[in-house]
């Protein structure tokens, strides 16, 4: 995988941003500013069927740790294009993703589906009646309400390859992949990676 610049965000009000061929996409947690909250990027190395290849894959992952409670949190991965790209969703089960098509590559942005984020969220965590919206340029991720001293933690997974995919469709099952495996590329808090395997989808 060429190494690709990106940043690493760990004050809240800083956004991540990914180079890619189709633009620089960025990560965002609004509100912003709120203690306790940051974002960690990674070269991340997906999980994927044999014979499968991707060009590059990270891993993106919010952690949120709040003293006070947090309503209308949402998580969001922007592209800021820099040639016309086509877009739609990209579901399947246990995943919502957005794929781009343009300037042959394919690259999607993806993370778990309202199913696996209900098995793994602590209680008391509230997610809105639809938890994701998507647009041409962006995928975003909404919870209605995280208690006071509640850990949480997100993310997203980024993968690009030249069209035609050599085995289609690898960026796909490259963006589908367990919570705790971009966790600990990320090197997200421990605490949160138990969490997350008590919790896991079966």
């Amino acid at each position: 995988m060429p190494p690709l610049s990106f940043a690493l965000a760990l004050m809240p009000q800083t956004p991540v941003q990914i180079r890619t061929p189709l633009g620089n996409v960025e990560f965002q947690v609004e509100p912003a500013g709120i203690p306790g909250v940051s974002i960690l990027a990674a070269p991340f190395e997906p999980k994927i069927p044999h014979g499968m290849s991707v060009l590059a894959c990270y891993g993106v992952v919010l952690q949120v740790n709040v003293r006070k409670p947090v309503l209308d949190l949402r998580f969001q991965a922007f592209l800021e294009p820099t040639s016309v790209a086509s877009s739609g969703a990209s579901t399947g089960e246990g995943l919502e993703a957005l794929e781009w098509t343009g300037q042959n590559t394919v690259m999607l942005i993806g993370t778990e589906d309202r199913e696996y984020l209900e098995r793994r969220l602590p209680h008391g965590i509230v997610l809105r009646d639809d938890p994701f919206t998507y647009s041409p340029q962006s995928l975003a991720i909404h919870i209605a309400k995280i208690p006071s001293g509640q850990l949480l933690s997100l993310h997203f997974v980024v993968a690009w390859n030249e069209l035609p995919e050599t085995v289609p469709p690898s960026c796909w099952f490259a963006v589908d992949q367990p919570h705790n495996s971009v966790l600990s590329v990320a090197g997200a808090n421990p605490a949160l990676k138990r969490d997350g395997a008590k919790r896991a989808a079966p």
